[in-house]
């Protein structure tokens, strides 16, 4: 071994060392930052038990809260026409995609686009909010562990939620599988979410596909890309976070 390679390995371990008591946090990500558009965002990867627990509908987000219709979908009123032009969700796609997950040897999702959002967010009484209504920080806790602050930690804390902005059906299919492993079915959705047909079993894959159940539970371990945009960044006030949340909803979907 020669002493350079000798080096990166005393260097990569020491890293480790370092990261260890950081990694073990629950609510610590290790993120790489990006910047596109005038917006930062933070790219990561977490279980798919992760997204499926954490991660909401773009419709629970409380920046679209006031448009919902009674499938829990953004309404498509006069006043949201034209900055929503999400599709609703289709739970019919539930199944298929939930079945591609299990059925599938080489099953492959992409990233998440998802907008992380603290509880201090929905509270125009909270301290990170000045007397202008402007937010005096960003909804995204970001420890930097570089000089140049483009590795570090995203900090969750416990009152922080999630929603998906791309991906949704994407989490439909996940969220799916979580729910056949925890109660060994499934039930088939329309696409406004009513029960139709049999539900799908564990004991069934397992005849018809050969999986055992062992194999399946190890799904929930496996991780996807996911990347996080603040609800608000600093110096905003709610509404122009509420614009900017919308339009890159809007504009990612349209190019997507």
């Amino acid at each position: 071994m020669n002493s350079k390679t000798r080096l990166n390995s005393e260097s990569q371990e020491a890293i480790a060392q370092l990261l260890k008591p950081y990694l073990q946090q629950a609510d610590n990500l290790l993120v790489q930052k990006t910047y596109m558009g005038g917006s930062e965002a933070f790219i990561s990867s977490v279980s798919l038990e992760w997204i499926a627990s954490k991660v909401g509908f773009a419709s629970e987000l409380p920046l679209f809260q006031p448009h919902l219709d009674e499938t829990g979908n953004v309404e498509r009123d006069t006043e949201t026409v034209e900055d929503i032009l999400q599709r609703p969700l289709d739970w019919s796609r539930q199944a298929t995609l939930t079945q591609y997950l299990t059925n599938h040897k080489d099953h492959k999702f992409p990233a998440l686009l998802v907008v992380l959002s603290p509880a201090w967010v929905d509270d125009p009484k909270a301290p990170q909010w000045d007397k202008d209504g402007c937010a005096t920080q960003s909804a995204i806790e970001f420890l930097p562990l570089d000089s140049h602050e483009k590795l570090g930690l995203l900090q969750m804390s416990s009152d922080v939620s999630v929603f998906a902005l791309d991906g949704q059906h994407r989490l439909m299919g996940i969220q799916g599988l979580m729910e056949l492993l925890r109660t060994g079915r499934l039930q088939p959705y329309s696409k406004l979410k009513k029960p139709i047909g049999d539900a799908i079993t564990v004991r069934e894959m397992t005849k018809k596909f050969g999986i055992t159940p062992q194999q399946l539970q190890q799904l929930s371990q496996e991780t996807i890309g996911v990347e996080f945009i603040p609800a608000v960044v600093k110096g905003e006030t709610r509404a122009e976070a509420r614009q900017r949340v919308r339009s890159i909803f809007v504009h990612v979907n349209l190019m997507a």
